[in-house]
């Protein structure tokens, strides 16, 4: 399945990973109230995701239903490697090096990286994709707790 999704279709979705299934009218109000944008743009991206068949779709009491057809995990897998294999040629070392190099990673960032490092030697690969799916990408898994902690703790 394509889980491709340009920006504004992305701004659609995350009101449906929130909350599905959803009317128009409230993913309309989410979307203006996440974006900024009117309520009649979010109208027409939903028409035009609708005609892709990005949605499930089934027929409520009075309005259609819109459900996402796959999860932000999967969306976020398909990003994570396309922007790998486009930018980076599939090497995530590369990521991280530009990222150091253009002075994006922050001392608690660089901090918070060395305990995802330790905690994948330790464990499943299912840790790196639960913390790179998180919706805010500064949280991660502590230890043996599996309760969130904020970005930058200190986890050593």
């Amino acid at each position: 399945m394509n889980t491709k999704l340009s920006s504004s279709e992305w701004d659609i979705y995350e009101c449906l990973w929130e909350s599905a299934p959803q009317t128009l009218a409230q993913i309309r109000r989410r979307y203006a109230e996440r974006t900024g944008h009117s309520m009649s743009a979010a109208e027409t991206i939903i028409g035009r995701m609708e005609k892709k068949g990005l949605f499930h779709v089934e027929k409520g009491e009075r309005a259609k239903l819109y459900s996402p057809l796959f999860t932000r995990e999967e969306a976020v897998d398909n990003e994570t490697s396309t922007l790998l294999d486009r930018m980076y040629n599939g090497n995530p070392l590369s990521l991280v090096s530009a990222m150091m190099e253009k002075g994006n990673l922050t001392e608690g960032d660089i901090d918070s990286l060395r305990a995802l490092l330790q905690k994948g030697k330790e464990e499943s690969h299912d840790y790196f994709r639960q913390a790179l799916c998180d919706p805010d990408p500064g949280r991660f898994l502590e230890d043996d707790s599996r309760r969130p902690v904020g970005h930058g703790a200190d986890l050593r």
